[in-house]
């Protein structure tokens, strides 16, 4: 069941970040034209602006090539370690779609739960790690509460991981997340 939710939740995630960035998802393209070998030796298709591209395995990948300056994004993510992982490559993925400002932050505790975040945040605790992305590198701070982060700027999108044991059960989310 877990393993599930995790292939769920990135499989979401990833639509979020194809949403954020402009990219066609898979139904919306068309294959590529193949060609066949004729020899040992393969050669390389020819391409055209709508077909994939195969690229050097060392090459940074551009999510969207055609992007335009699409100004500044903040996304905050409320979670436990799941939360940090998912977006470790955020900032990076964002800027390559063309956003020239980016933030990415995760308000961290470990194996949290929607109700404990709840408790969390009416007690003002200072029980979270904040992980920070504004500059391309990571930062982390102890001792955070979820207001000050919050607080710390408009953020554009938000996003709340209920925890590991409760993640798709009925009644997880409220009334919590309200």
């Amino acid at each position: 069941m877990k393993k599930h939710f995790r292939v769920l939740t990135v499989c979401l995630a990833a639509l979020l970040l194809i949403q954020l960035a402009g990219c066609k998802t898979p139904s919306e393209t068309t294959a590529p034209e193949t060609t066949a070998a004729q020899d040992e030796t393969t050669q390389a298709p020819e391409t055209t602006a709508d077909s994939h591209v195969t690229r050097d395995p060392d090459e940074v990948p551009v999510l969207n090539p055609n992007a335009k300056d699409r100004g500044p994004i903040k996304f905050l993510s409320i979670g436990m370690s799941f939360n940090v992982n998912e977006t470790h490559y955020l900032y990076e993925m964002l800027q390559e779609a063309g956003y020239e400002k980016v933030e990415v932050a995760v308000l961290y505790h470990s194996g949290c739960t929607l109700n404990q975040h709840y408790d969390f945040m009416r007690k003002d605790a200072k029980e979270y790690r904040l992980y920070y992305n504004g500059k391309g590198t990571w930062t982390i701070t102890e001792g955070y509460t979820m207001d000050m982060a919050l607080r710390m700027t408009e953020w554009d999108y938000i996003s709340f991981n209920p925890g590991v044991e409760s993640a798709g059960l009925p009644g997880v989310f409220e009334p919590y997340l309200t």
